[in-house]
């Protein structure tokens, strides 16, 4: 909701407090910390994009945004920069689950590093990396369009999604794509 009303909402700079924009700026980013973007706003997003010129809102679709337009830093997805590190390397479910288009992973990691997130067939194959690269410590999520690493549409099925870090054992969940 906090994304949405910044979004919507308009004020011009000469027609407010000086102190205003400071303010709501790290009133965002304490939100995005607090309320991640999940498979239901991106969804809903996409869905109010349609009637708005397809323009969805580049605060759910990049979550990263915040902190790179307002802070000038490339912030965790969770709209902070390791500053609410997580307890422990966590795959978290899916969402939504099963899904149709799109769904959101989430996982955290204590600490930097390495990360490989993948998709996988049920005979092992790989369809799709999402993240491979270092990560910051923290919440981060990344979407699955249920498409391959071609850009072509997956089959309906039993997908798993495999989370691999240098500093702990590998994790994996299902998730069911249905078209």
């Amino acid at each position: 909701i906090a994304r949405a009303l910044f979004y919507f909402y308009t004020m011009y700079e000469d027609q407010a407090d000086p102190t205003f924009f400071t303010v709501q700026k790290n009133v965002l980013r304490q939100w995005s910390f607090l309320d991640p973007v999940d498979g239901e706003e991106l969804t809903r997003t996409n869905q109010i994009a349609a009637v708005q010129d397809n323009k969805p809102n580049p605060f759910v679709l990049d979550t990263t945004l915040i902190g790179r337009a307002f802070f000038g830093v490339s912030t965790a997805l969770n709209g902070q920069s390791g500053e609410h590190p997580a307890a422990a390397f966590t795959l978290h479910p899916n969402y939504p689950n099963p899904f149709n288009p799109q769904t959101v992973i989430t996982f955290e990691l204590a600490k930097a590093g390495m990360v490989d997130l993948s998709i996988f067939d049920t005979a092992g194959r790989k369809i799709r990396t999402l993240i491979a690269g270092t990560v910051s410590p923290g919440r981060h999520q990344a979407v699955w369009d249920g498409k391959d690493s071609h850009g072509r549409v997956a089959a309906s099925g039993i997908y798993l999604y495999r989370l691999q870090s240098e500093d702990a054992m590998p994790a994996a969940r299902k998730m069911l794509l249905v078209r």
